[in-house]
């Protein structure tokens, strides 16, 4: 008997990732379930990352979303869906954009209860559709944070703010949460997410 082949699915296709951010999550799957932290710029580069080519990505209960942003980063506005209000009826709209979109970010208005979550990680993992909460979600497989944040452009109090470095940590279950970190620019000069090179640590010498 040959080797067993890899199981195949909508939940096996890789969602596609901005490049920066495969340093933290080389290979996100449909189905994961990710929750962001520390930054709504994280989100918003998740959505740029799948919102491209023939892809599509939704946003769901954030009114405050950046489609200005999300398109400086790559992503195509005519590949976005946006609800910013759908109330109390949260997860039948996520339910039904799973079916159609290769990521939602979705912020609900109360932390799901946990069969609540399960059904609708179960219907995403049917039809290969990554889940990115803003917050927490119990159950999530990767957990992105965003941490030492430092913008750069500012002078002695006066100036225009060009970039933002930021360190990026992803912790969770498997290769695609493996405790990596990696120092980013969200947004660099240009609006687009960046790597960034490791800070310089000065080390101060005591006589």
């Amino acid at each position: 008997m040959g080797p067993l082949a890899a199981p195949e699915g909508p939940e096996e296709e890789l969602v596609p990732v901005l490049p920066p951010l495969r340093a933290v999550l080389p290979r996100l799957r449909g189905g994961t379930v990710v929750s962001v932290g520390g930054s709504a710029a994280l989100g918003t580069a998740l959505v740029a990352g799948a919102a491209r080519g023939q892809e599509w990505a939704a946003v769901v209960g954030m009114p405050e979303f950046g489609v200005a942003a999300a398109v400086g980063m790559g992503a195509d506005p005519d590949r976005l869906l946006l609800v910013d209000a759908p109330g109390e009826r949260w997860a039948e709209v996520v339910a039904a954009l799973v079916e159609g979109v290769r990521l939602v970010l979705v912020r609900p208005p109360a932390r799901p209860a946990p069969t609540l979550a399960r059904r609708l990680v179960t219907l995403a993992r049917k039809n290969g559709c990554a889940l990115v909460a803003a917050g927490e979600w119990e159950g999530a497989q990767v957990r992105l944070t965003v941490s030492d944040t430092s913008w750069q452009g500012l002078g002695q109090g006066h100036g225009r703010l060009l970039s933002r470095r930021v360190r990026v940590t992803a912790a969770g279950r498997g290769a695609a949460g493996r405790g990596d970190s990696a120092w980013l620019l969200l947004p660099g000069p240009d609006g687009r997410i960046a790597s960034a090179p490791t800070p310089t640590r000065h080390l101060e010498v005591v006589a």
